[in-house]
């Protein structure tokens, strides 16, 4: 018995001892976890472009520069807000903002959050929704109302694009590989200690997203190894207003765009043309 007690303390007190260590790395270095920006890219490809594409400045209203890109199509109804995951630059997604422009007849204003690409200051919870604040401002002093505006988010994006859409009208809102919150997704990638519930930084949109009543699809492969397939089934289950699923099989969080276009071009295209 002596010894089995002494074998449970041994544990009990590795046990304490890594989860004080992982508690003060969450503290000390939670968002480089979260936030995987480059400055590094490809900054002419909007003039091998086959649509126009812009560049822009936004300004936060805490008095940074943001960049993007607001790529135009020939007579669009709408335009698509899109808010990226949390690593690269918006040169990484060049080939599917085109692909977007071209496929659905919208424009598209593509930012990157502060800290990512040619953008100023460093990234956090409160800020990117400043810069989701700045691009929706942006698009409405252009005189584009705010029911033509339709929020994409995508994995990290799903943060802001969540957060927009409970604060401001919008037109509708599209969420792609989205998680329920980052408490959640530390908690997915760490079970057996109670991290979660250290973090600082939360995007909580599964409790946001039932504040949204405007029109929502839902995109989510079913083979996703970074966020849970059951995190995209959880935010459909919680939509409160006009809400629709596409559940992709085989497709992982980064390849959707590729291996299901045809899917996911024609989900997009179905949902817009039923918006109100």
């Amino acid at each position: 018995m002596k010894r089995i007690r002494r074998i449970l303390g041994s544990l009990a007190g590795a046990l304490f001892v890594t989860t004080a260590v992982t508690w003060i790395a969450i503290m000390l270095f939670e968002d480089r976890f979260i936030y995987h920006p480059t400055r590094e890219g490809s900054w002419d490809l909007p003039q091998t472009s086959p649509v126009p594409v812009e560049e822009v400045t936004l300004r936060t209203k805490d008095g940074l520069a943001l960049h993007a890109w607001h790529a135009r199509a020939e007579n669009p109804e709408y335009t698509l807000l899109w808010f990226h995951g949390n690593a690269g630059n918006i040169t990484h997604r060049f080939p599917t903002l085109i692909d977007i422009v071209e496929t659905q007849n919208v424009d598209v204003l593509l930012p990157d959050y502060r800290g990512f690409g040619k953008s100023e200051g460093s990234p956090d919870e409160e800020g990117l929704y400043r810069d989701a604040d700045a691009a929706y401002e942006y698009l409405v002093s252009k005189g584009i109302a705010p029911e033509k505006i339709v929020l994409l988010g995508i994995s990290l994006g799903g943060g802001p694009a969540c957060d927009l859409a409970s604060r401001v009208p919008v037109g509708g809102l599209i969420l792609q590989s989205a998680f329920t919150s980052l408490p959640d997704m530390v908690g997915t990638m760490v079970p057996i200690l109670p991290v979660g519930l250290l973090v600082r930084t939360k995007f909580d949109n599964l409790s946001k997203i039932a504040a949204i009543t405007v029109p929502t699809l839902i995109i989510h492969g079913k083979e996703d190894e970074l966020i849970p397939f059951r995190m995209g089934e959880q935010l459909h289950a919680a939509a409160a207003g006009p809400k629709t699923a596409l559940w992709l099989e085989g497709a992982d969080h980064n390849n959707l765009p590729h291996t299901h276009k045809d899917a996911w071009v024609a989900a997009y295209r179905k949902f817009l043309s039923k918006l109100p």
